[in-house]
Order: structure tokens, then sequence, then C-alpha cells
């Protein structure tokens, strides 16, 4: 029940525009495509700003719906609801790095706006947070954190180069797609980890 209030205030905190991203992204995903990468990549953004959902981006949204429901719920029965709060810092923290380390792949757009102008000195300032975060936690015996956070990280490296080479760079339903995603892997790998420490 807690879980779903969870999922249910972050709908009414931020609206669906993260979950319409990851909708797109996957349906764009999901064609198979004729064999020409280019026409295959102006095919795919194409389908990224059609307003109809189909299948591919029907089916993301009822698992990373059902995900979410099941590990929230793992976290808050667990007492370890800092997860909660570190899922979502993070998840905006990656797509800064995302946006920083990457190249839009159209030339408007949301995607346009930022990706590719995130200056060092403003990734620099935008990590303040998240690893005061990561160091206050870890600091408090949670040592698997880093180990998570360095996992997540590489999650999203291999959404970067899936991205560019279905899109030729990134979008901004790439960039939801992102949080979406990472607001569920990292607790994932987070109680995967504790679970697998404690069994050995």
């Amino acid at each position: 029940m807690l879980s779903f209030l969870a999922i249910l205030s972050l709908f009414f905190i931020r609206g669906i525009f993260h979950i319409d991203g990851l909708a797109d992204t996957f349906d764009a995903l999901f064609y198979k495509g004729t064999g020409d990468s280019e026409q295959d990549r102006l095919r795919r953004l194409e389908i990224m700003k059609d307003s109809t959902v189909g299948v591919g981006g029907v089916t993301a949204l009822i698992l990373i719906i059902l995900a979410k429901l099941l590990i929230f719920n793992e976290v808050i029965s667990q007492a370890k609801n800092f997860l909660l709060l570190l899922s979502f810092t993070l998840s905006r923290f990656v797509i800064i790095i995302l946006m920083r380390y990457s190249k839009p792949a159209r030339n408007t757009g949301l995607g346009a706006i930022f990706v590719g102008k995130i200056t060092n000195k403003l990734l620099i300032f935008s990590s303040v947070l998240p690893i005061a975060l990561i160091l206050y936690f870890t600091a408090k015996k949670f040592i698997l954190i880093p180990f998570s956070f360095l996992f997540t990280v590489l999650f999203v490296w291999y959404l970067k180069g899936l991205f560019e080479r279905k899109f030729g760079g990134i979008t901004g339903d790439n960039l939801g797609t992102t949080v979406e995603l990472t607001e569920v892997f990292f607790p994932f790998i987070y109680l995967f980890s504790e679970r697998l420490w404690q069994s050995i």
C-alpha cells in the first residue's frame, strides 16, 4: 500500500513527463527497421514524436510500474527508505552526466536544449548534493551504496550507447527513460548486492 502511495505521489509531484518519454522511447526501440540505418534512425525519431502509444510503449509502462511497486515495497518493508531518496536524487544526477557527454539526436526539441550544453562547471556543481548523500549514507554503514552507484552509472553508459546507435544521439524522451529506469535500477542493485553479501 505504501509503495503504491509513493508511486502515486510521484505522479502528482512531477506528472507523467518522464514516463511518457519511456513509452515513446520503447515504441521507437521496438521498431524492427528496414536495414537502412539512416532511414531507420529517422523513422524511430518520427515514432517518438507520434502522440499515440504502441505495444512497446504500453509494455514498458506496465513493467516499470510493476517493478516500482515491487522494489519500493521491498525498500519500505526493510525500512531502507533512504534508498528512495537516493534513487530520486541519483536518477536526476545521471542524466546530467548523460547530457554532458552526449550529443542531441535532433536540432529541435527538449533534448537539443540541454544535451551537449552542460559545462564542466555545471557538472561539478550538480555533483555536490548526490556525492554528499552517497558519502553520508556510506558513513552510516551502508557500504554498498558507492558500488550500487557505480553500477548505475555503467547502466546509464550502456543506455547512452544504445540511444546513440538507434537514434543518432539523445532526445528528451531518452532522458525521461533514463530517469524512470535508474529509479528502479539503483535500489534493485543495492538490495540484490546486499542479499548476495549476506549469503556469502
